[in-house]
């Protein structure tokens, strides 16, 4: 057990990269500054974002990635529902207001190795493809 990472990006646009990670169930942002050091966090969700790392209900957190455009990361995750969602970041580190996509239909293969893979890549959220056990 321990804090799940999640990724390094800019979450609240003020040029610096902030470290993102999953908690029992909370996400924290650890905010950058120019000497390269982070300092105390936000948090979101207060314990209701379910971690599939630890069983098969819940979230896979893919990435923390500015899907939106708009200068500040979002929170992008593939929940055991077969949705992905994308929960919107803001200026106070905080992320809100999900959006999601697929209803339903893609699943992840984190744990029984069906279904979905994914990874980030700067801006964009790519499906790697079927696991092997298939999609």
């Amino acid at each position: 057990s321990g804090h799940e990472p999640i990724g390094v990006s800019d979450v609240d646009a003020d040029g610096f990269a902030d470290l993102v990670s999953l908690y029992n169930g909370t996400i924290y942002v650890y905010p950058g500054n120019a000497s390269g050091v982070f300092s105390y966090s936000s948090a979101s969700f207060a314990g209701t974002m379910a971690s599939s790392l630890f069983s098969p209900a819940g979230h896979e957190v893919i990435a923390a990635m500015d899907v939106d455009g708009n200068g500040t990361a979002d929170l992008v995750t593939a929940h055991s529902d077969g949705n992905v969602r994308v929960y919107r970041g803001n200026l106070s580190r905080i992320f809100s207001g999900v959006t999601s996509s697929f209803n339903g239909t893609m699943n992840s293969s984190r744990h029984d190795g069906v279904g979905h893979e994914f990874a980030a890549e700067q801006r964009n959220l790519r499906r790697l493809g079927c696991a092997p056990g298939g999609c």
